[in-house]
């Protein structure tokens, strides 16, 4: 009964001293100096057993894992910027098939190795000259002209500025066109002038991917371009006719368009690294892909993934019990699509992928970095020299949602793009 009392006593007075103290300065004093069972009872009493209990199940589930900006190896720097004069604000594709209203605003990267070009989902672009993110300069352009446009990626390529976009709604069928315009860049730009080059004339009710990326395709200049088939859409990702669910180079002198790949779901990422392309897709209800892009090769959607459709989210334990099969196929190879490098099960919202020179740090050689939105992780992964295998893979928790990831080589420098209200660009580099 003492000890009750005793114990109900203590607690008061700790509550009366946090009042009135220095939480901080407290909390490490009672950290130090409390007997290990009072600090017990006392997060007992005021969190629960059931909530202690699911804390300790976490710490051990989270084996190891660093808090950010701390990684397996060091301590990333950071510097945070809010991009707080683009206002606008779009949904993404998951929340739409879920049916949630959480618009937040998308900002895309690109750079010309000096510059950082941030543009929003409305074609909104900032310049930031030398990384100085004091001097934001807004760039006037004719993307605000476009009806119901939809930026989707950037990139600039040999003093030009290339944009994908969906535009054009037809609202009375809810579809839209895919589109990549083009603008001379200069050094300095203050107003760009953007010109269609190329346009898919089917009115898709789905489009997404537009993920961008120069490349050479038999010896011609060109860029490489992601386009997504998803939900009624789906089955056009294995017609060769259609532009839907493709992997696409873009000859720019003849502004011819090629089929590379075929059966893709919702392609969010893209690298070419010592001419090896590897392009990151979202899975259904589950399995995100990361994929090797061989030309005319097939990658199965909708006939197979390692996820299944987000039917099978709605069925309960017993339900489940009852299914003869899963909706989609399993296995790649015996049903003659190409096999991922890696998919990720449970899905991770994958987003971009880029390959990180060994500049960067000592410590992180040979490494891809892709980045995830609901995920709200970076993925450190290295794979074998043929990008057939996945070797290694570090999850990098930062709990944000991140659209676009470039490096900036003059800089040594990680750039993402954080969705949010507003958006963000945050700057990463390595001491050492």
């Amino acid at each position: 009964m003492k000890k009750n009392l005793l114990l109900t006593l203590s607690i008061i007075i700790i509550f009366l001293i946090l009042i009135f103290f220095n939480l901080d300065n407290l909390r490490s004093y009672l950290k130090s100096n409390l007997p290990g069972s009072y600090k017990l009872t006392i997060k007992k009493i005021i969190f629960g057993q059931n909530y202690l209990d699911e804390v300790s199940y976490f710490r051990k589930l989270g084996y190891n894992v660093r808090k950010f900006p701390d990684t397996q190896f060091f301590e990333l720097g950071i510097k945070k910027y809010k991009i707080n004069d683009i206002t606008d604000s779009a949904e993404s594709h998951y929340n739409l098939i879920k049916g949630i209203s959480a618009p937040k605003t998308k900002l895309f990267l690109a750079t010309d190795e000096e510059n950082l070009i941030v543009t929003s989902s409305t074609g909104q672009l900032r310049f930031i000259k030398d990384l100085k993110f004091q001097n934001i300069i807004k760039i006037q352009s004719n993307l605000s002209e476009i009806k119901d446009i939809e930026v989707m990626d950037t990139l600039i390529f040999e003093d030009t500025m290339y944009v994908s976009l969906k535009a054009e709604k037809n609202k009375e069928k809810n579809c839209d066109y895919f589109n990549v315009y083009a603008a001379n860049f200069g050094k300095d730009p203050k107003k760009l002038s953007f010109k269609n080059i190329y346009k898919n004339n089917f009115c898709a009710k789905n489009n997404y991917g537009g993920r961008l990326h120069n490349g050479n395709f038999k010896n011609e200049k060109g860029i490489y371009i992601t386009t997504g088939a998803t939900e009624s859409e789906q089955s056009f990702a294995q017609d060769p006719q259609s532009m839907l669910g493709k992997v696409i180079f873009l000859n720019l002198k003849s502004l011819q368009s090629t089929i590379i790949s075929l059966g893709h779901r919702n392609p969010q990422g893209l690298e070419i690294h010592d001419d090896k392309i590897v392009a990151t897709e979202h899975g259904p209800y589950g399995g995100d892909e990361i994929n090797l892009i061989i030309e005319g090769k097939n990658y199965g959607w909708p006939v197979v993934s390692h996820g299944d459709t987000y039917e099978f989210e709605k069925f309960d334990s017993e339900e489940r019990k009852n299914l003869q099969n899963y909706n989609l196929k399993k296995n790649h190879k015996t049903n003659n699509f190409r096999d991922p490098i890696y998919s990720f099960v449970p899905s991770i919202g994958i987003s971009q992928i880029i390959h990180l020179p060994n500049n960067f740090s000592k410590y992180w050689q040979n490494n891809y970095l892709v980045t995830s939105l609901n995920g709200g992780s970076i993925f450190r992964l290295t794979f074998d020299r043929d990008l057939k295998k996945l070797i290694s893979k570090e999850r990098i928790y930062l709990l944000r949602r991140m659209r676009d990831i470039i490096y900036l080589e003059n800089f040594k420098t990680i750039v993402l793009s954080i969705e949010g209200k507003p958006g963000e660009v945050w700057l990463l580099k390595s001491p050492a």
